[in-house]
Order: C-alpha cells, then structure tokens, then sequence
C-alpha cells in the first residue's frame, strides 16, 4: 500500500506541473491525465487488495480529492461529493465494487472459466461469527437476475484466412452514380440488383465461417 500511494503522489505531481490559473490544460485534459497516470495505479489489482482495514485506504481516497481539486480548481472547502460530481468520479470504495461486478459479468459468462469457482458460495459464508470475513462471491452478490449474463461465447473457426475465399464486389454502379442525375439512381439501381439477386449469399459471422464467393452491393 506505500507502495501504491508513494507511486499515486508522484504521478500527481505531474498534474501539478500541467495546472495554472492563467495558463495551462483545462478540466477535461486534467481528468484524462488523472484517469491514466493516477487512476490506473490504484486500480491496478484493487480487486485484491481493497479488502485491506479501511483506515490502509485512506491515503489513496485523500489522493484521489487532491487530484480531482486540482482538475476542477476547487477549494480546499468544497465538498468531496461535489467534486464526485463535477468531475463523474465514484469513490474509490464504490468503483472498487464496480469493478468486481464487472469482473462477475465476465466470469458468468463462460461456462468453463477456471476461475468460475468465485462466484460460488465458500463454505466460510455459512458461519456468520467470523468477524471482518468477506468473500468475493459475498461482496459481489446482487438483487440482478444472473442468467442475463449466461451468454454464448463467440468461438473463433480454426481457419486460416488464406483459405478463404475474396468477396467479389460489384463496382458497375460506381461510374454511374458518379455521371448520372440522382433521379435516375434508383430505378437503375433496383433493376440492376434484381438482375443480380442469384449472385447474393447470406453470411452469418457468428455462427459458421464465410467459404462462399459473396457479391457484395454498397
């Protein structure tokens, strides 16, 4: 955690120097650099060691203000909340539970993750004397119906791209598009694509591979 927080303050200090009242970068520009010199430090594996005393965790909130008073402008006075919503930043308790629902979602959806086992109850969660005990499974447990995450994962074939075949695609109508009146387009158009229906194939990427020749009409 000193570690963490020594690495937050310098990385801070860069905002610093990018901050003036008559010059330099703006709130937006700000926040980027928070997101991905400040940000990303902290939550890097903050899914783990979030579940440390609170009292651990106080430095990196107290960085996070700071960054977020500086990106903003605000006073020392201002309230933490306000610059929560000014800057639509979570505290760093609520966005480290948000990432954990995130990481939940992923789990659920794959049948055979071999770290499918979280999101399953431990037997630790039938004893209720266990002080300051908290699972990931516990901590990540919602009112959400879990079957909207049950989806089918998208298998990639095992085909090497140079067995399959080009596309061929119809450039006759470019020319014409270009030379003619946008008036005489649409007849010309439909009866030139009701010539060619036969040539059309349809494709269904999610389900098998394309080895067809496809016309392909824009």
């Amino acid at each position: 955690m000193q570690k963490v927080v020594a690495k937050c303050r310098a990385q801070l200090n860069v905002t610093r120097m990018l901050k003036g009242t008559s010059w330099g970068a703006g709130k937006r520009p700000l926040l980027t650099v928070y997101r991905s010199l400040v940000r990303s430090v902290i939550e890097y594996g903050m899914e783990a060691y979030f579940f440390v005393s609170p009292s651990l965790l106080k430095p990196l909130q107290k960085i996070q203000n700071d960054a977020l008073r500086l990106c903003t402008g605000a006073l020392v006075s201002t309230p933490v909340i306000c610059l929560h919503h000014a800057c639509i930043e979570m505290p760093l308790n609520i966005r480290h539970k948000f990432l954990c629902l995130k990481i939940k979602a992923h789990l659920l959806s794959f049948s055979d993750h071999p770290a499918l086992t979280l999101t399953e109850d431990c037997w630790q969660e039938r004893f209720p004397d266990s002080p300051g005990f908290c699972s990931f499974n516990m901590f990540t447990k919602t009112e959400v119906d879990l079957s909207v995450f049950a989806a089918t994962p998208v298998r990639i074939p095992n085909i090497p791209p140079r067995s399959i075949r080009k596309p061929v695609i119809d450039l006759i109508l470019l020319q014409f598009v270009r030379q003619t009146a946008s008036a005489f387009v649409a007849p010309v158009f439909s009866s030139h694509l009701k010539n060619m229906i036969s040539l059309l194939k349809s494709i269904q990427t999610d389900q098998k591979p394309l080895n067809e020749p496809v016309a392909v009409y824009a």
